[in-house]
């Protein structure tokens, strides 16, 4: 066999050098940089739900019409405020996320409800149709954030 000879200058052995070390380096990134995530239960079954009736008024404020049964459950510092409610059967829990930077996903234990990925100031609301003790969580923060819906007549 003959032995093969190849030719290239100092520079192209550099540049040759300086890619594959690019390379490597992101590969090691994305590698080290993947953190396990606990998945979020997906729902057998979805209940529907309804959104608040909204109005725009004429200074361009958006406003939510007073109605009965309504509560709301803030998200902000990696926690619901409040963390347990006590509401009538047919209420409507609304979840906002008032954090400044962080997303949330609130999901229930038993995959009543899941909620869309929540960027700061996004909300979510579920009606609750059945009485019951119902506990959340939120995905991404799952051993921080939780919270408890107790439903009655």
């Amino acid at each position: 066999m003959k032995d093969i000879e190849i030719h290239i200058s100092k520079n192209a052995f550099e540049r040759m050098i300086f890619i594959g070390i690019i390379i490597i380096l992101i590969i090691i990134s994305v590698f080290a940089v993947k953190k396990e995530v606990p998945e979020c239960p997906e729902p057998d079954e979805v209940l529907a739900v309804e959104e608040p009736v909204v109005k725009q008024q004429e200074e361009k404020k958006t406003i939510i019409e007073e109605e009965e049964n309504i509560f709301y459950v803030d998200l902000k510092g990696v926690r619901f405020n409040p963390r347990k409610i006590t509401i009538p059967k047919n209420s409507t829990v609304i979840w906002t996320n008032k954090e400044d930077h962080t997303a949330h996903k609130v999901y229930e234990s038993k995959r009543l409800f899941i909620s869309q990925r929540m960027e700061p100031g996004d909300t979510f609301n579920f009606t609750f149709a059945a009485l019951g003790t119902y506990t959340y969580y939120d995905a991404i923060f799952t051993e921080a954030m939780k919270g408890t819906i107790v439903v009655t007549e």
